[in-house]
């Protein structure tokens, strides 16, 4: 049931087709790379590009009503948000290609080389954009549920997005073990204040849910 905290973000799908019909463009390229795929999550969680195919619908509903069975308080979730999240989670769900034919999709990183410093040094010098302080990391920034995530993914796993990213950087010779070692353990640990910050919109904190302290960035 963990994917749920990013129902909400695929549902944004549909707007950016939207937008491209009214500002009339045809190609839409997005700057998502071929390392951002979260392998470890398509065993057990399924990912947003093997939701929606036959071979796993059975097993995702199967788990999902399992877990809905032994903790009925699912059932207080936006379902609407959560199965559209569902039929959009990607441009190139059946759902999202039916709907928007006509537009072509193309990831920038599937035809130029990725490389994570000259994209940091570009995107502040070349469109101003700049990260928020108060993260240690650069990645998902933006999601202020990306904490909160993270931290179950490796609960139960004992893998984070970000293990997982730079295990594919190690593996193609971007990164050396060492430095994927040496940010993990600046960037894979959260603000506390932040997390707290999210928390206490469902009137929760880090105590009461008996979070290890070390977890957290102090």
């Amino acid at each position: 049931m963990l994917p749920i905290t990013c129902a909400v973000c695929k549902n944004w799908w549909p707007r950016f087709f939207e937008i491209a019909k009214e500002n009339d463009i045809s190609l839409i390229v997005i700057g998502s790379n071929p390392f951002e795929s979260a392998t470890f999550k398509e065993a057990s969680f399924g990912s947003a590009r093997t939701y929606f195919r036959p071979s796993r619908l059975a097993k995702t509903l199967t788990k999902g009503l399992r877990e809905l069975a032994k903790n009925p308080g699912y059932l207080r979730c936006s379902w609407f948000a959560v199965v559209r999240g569902f039929l959009v989670a990607s441009h190139s769900s059946p759902v999202v290609r039916a709907l928007y034919s006509r537009y072509r999709v193309i990831r920038l990183f599937d035809y130029l080389q990725w490389d994570e410093g000259m994209v940091l040094d570009t995107i502040p010098s070349e469109l101003g954009w700049q990260k928020d302080p108060a993260h240690p990391s650069p990645w998902r920034f933006d999601c202020r549920m990306d904490h909160i995530k993270k931290f179950l993914y490796t609960r139960m796993t004992g893998v984070s997005e970000l293990t997982d990213l730079f295990c594919k950087l190690i593996r193609e010779g971007k990164m050396s073990r060492d430095e994927a070692l040496a940010r993990l353990a600046i960037e894979d640990v959260a603000p506390v204040e932040l997390v707290n910050s999210v928390l206490a919109d469902m009137q929760l904190n880090t105590e009461t849910l008996n979070w290890p302290q070390e977890w957290f960035l102090q």
